[in-house]
């Protein structure tokens, strides 16, 4: 499994940041400023460094360009309202976030920063390594989703090569499917979460996760290919879909796919409120 490291000058500061980006769905591991950098990299699942910082020279930076001196290439992310008498050494360099900040900002600069493990590491690694951390965060942002992301890959993978399509379009729709709703990382959770139905102007900020995924996407060069994945899959054959109102074949036909395998896998989930509906009566819908 993946992580995110967050070090911080105080425990409140340190805390506050590693809030945010656990309720984004981001996996946590503390970093107390009296342990070894070493101990700290033992866990090979660290793949991203978040750090709280007052000022130049302050314990957490320091631990941050030695934590990033022993892991090369590490991505980081450097919260501080001092952002201009700050200089990180260390390569990449890392996203800066300034306080005071918003929740879906500092999300945003954590999905950013991961782009660098595409630039990084070896190919095939990297992309998948990134696929997983942002799944697991889709999940963990909405723990209803409980393996709808896998199951809805699953699907859309099997319609894609029932298509004829060629490997590397279909490893491309079981990448969008994994990260269709990426874009959940910047709603605010009282939407997100709501159990009833959503008032319409709390529908139309929901319907902005297309977008916030695809822009999420946007600095990630290997997953490229999927960003339509991301921002069409709500896209209707009539066109009174969204964002785009898109209509027809003018959909990416890989969108389109994940789109049925979606409706697929909503229709054959048990759900609290009607039965799992059986193979024949899923064709008739």
């Amino acid at each position: 499994m993946s992580y995110v490291v967050v070090m911080g000058d105080d425990p409140a500061g340190r805390d506050l940041v590693a809030t945010s980006l656990r309720d984004a769905g981001y996996p946590i591991v503390l970093a107390h400023l009296d342990e070894p950098p070493s101990a700290l990299l033992a866990d090979e699942g660290i793949e991203l460094a978040v750090c709280r910082a007052d000022s130049p020279g302050s314990p957490a930076l320091s631990l941050l360009e030695t934590v990033r001196r022993l892991r090369p290439g590490l991505p980081a992310v450097l919260v501080t309202h001092a952002l201009t008498e700050l200089d990180v050494s260390g390569s990449p360099p890392p996203e800066l976030v300034s306080e005071p900040f918003a929740p879906e900002e500092l999300a945003r600069a954590a999905a950013r920063a991961l782009g660098r493990l595409v630039q990084e590491a070896p190919p095939g690694h990297a992309d998948t390594t990134l696929v997983g951390l942002l799944a697991n965060a889709i999940e963990t942002r909405k723990p209803t989703s409980n393996g709808h992301s896998e199951r809805l890959a699953s699907i859309a993978v099997d319609l894609a090569e029932a298509l004829g399509l060629r490997d590397a379009a279909v490893a491309t729709v079981r990448t969008g499917a994994m990260l269709h709703d990426v874009g959940y990382i910047g709603i605010p959770e009282q939407i997100l979460l709501k159990p009833g139905a959503l008032e319409p102007e709390e529908g139309a900020v929901m319907r902005t996760h297309t977008v916030v995924g695809d822009q999420l996407l946007a600095p990630l060069a290997e997953l490229a290919a999927a960003r339509p994945i991301v921002r069409s899959h709500h896209e209707r054959w009539d066109g009174h879909g969204y964002p785009d109102g898109l209509a027809g074949e003018s959909i990416p036909l890989a969108a389109r796919i994940v789109a049925v395998a979606d409706g697929i896998e909503a229709m054959s989930a048990h759900r609290s409120y009607r039965t799992t509906l059986t193979p024949r009566e899923i064709v008739r819908e």
